[in-house]
């Protein structure tokens, strides 16, 4: 354990799987008291001890898990208080997200509004709620957007279009709120992670396939990236922890790519 986040405290939305459990574990494993606000403290993908569990059983910082609908600004502004019980919120990760069915002339109004809801809404009533408190206790902080390389290239798939618009329009959002909360010291940021093993969007993709097929997929798209090998959630959590710590005082309104290099340098 290092000590970059020594006495700091995360909101993580979405924190207790997949991406967002890789976040909460990487962040207190450098020193931050940890709220994973999600719609259920268990791993969707395995049979894992819940996020939370682990940070209290195994690391020094404190955890707290709080149900949280992300589509809900009440939900939100309750897990920024509860943070409060842990010293206060300094770094808020706007995680949560879902993979969206439906081909283009199957979709429906209602998956739409499902996926940028959480997205797109989720995002902004965490920007929200965390800033208004950022700037209450005027001592900075760090918002982090959690975007995708889907936000820089489109794909094939069931419900692409809407993810990748709301994963853009996290981004853009991203980039507006860094320049009205700049003045109080709270930066903001977007991560974009590529495609990553054990979440509940890489598990959606493999639902259909056999394990061979699964195999044959996953080594695929690992060529297409420069480090030839896919995404860990731990790789994102690393990311968030350089822009929740004063290692990236400086850094604000950017966006980092975590994809192995997938977008400029490998895939169709």
């Amino acid at each position: 354990m290092s000590h970059l986040l020594d006495g700091k405290t995360a909101v993580v939305t979405g924190g207790a799987s997949g991406i967002g459990r890789g976040i909460s574990l990487e962040l207190a494993d450098h020193g931050a008291n940890v709220v994973v606000a999600d719609l259920r403290p268990d791993p969707r993908v395995h049979d894992l001890a819940p996020t939370h569990e682990v940070i209290e059983d195994e690391m020094a910082p404190e955890a707290r898990y709080v149900e949280t609908d992300v589509t809900a600004y009440d939900d939100v502004a309750n897990a920024v208080d509860v943070a409060d019980g842990l010293g206060g919120i300094d770094v808020m990760v706007n995680n949560a997200g879902l993979s969206s069915g439906g081909d283009l002339f199957d979709s429906t109004e209602e998956e739409y509004y499902e996926t940028t809801d959480v997205m797109l809404k989720g995002t902004y009533f965490g920007c929200r709620a965390a800033g208004e408190r950022m700037v209450e206790n005027g001592a900075g902080g760090s918002i982090i957007n959690v975007s995708s390389t889907a936000a820089d290239r489109g794909y094939v798939g069931g419900g692409s279009f809407f993810y990748s618009a709301a994963k853009g329009g996290i981004r853009s959002m991203s980039y507006a709120i860094a320049e009205i909360l700049g003045p109080d010291g709270i930066r903001v940021n977007s991560i974009q992670p590529g495609y990553t093993l054990n979440t509940g969007f890489s598990a959606d993709a493999a639902s259909s396939k056999s394990e061979a097929e699964v195999e044959e997929f996953n080594n695929e798209r690992a060529a297409e990236t420069a480090l030839e090998r896919l995404g860990r959630p731990e790789d994102l959590g690393g990311a968030a922890v350089f822009l929740a710590s004063d290692l990236s005082s400086y850094v604000t309104a950017a966006e980092l790519l975590v994809d192995g290099g997938w977008v400029h340098t490998g895939g169709p």
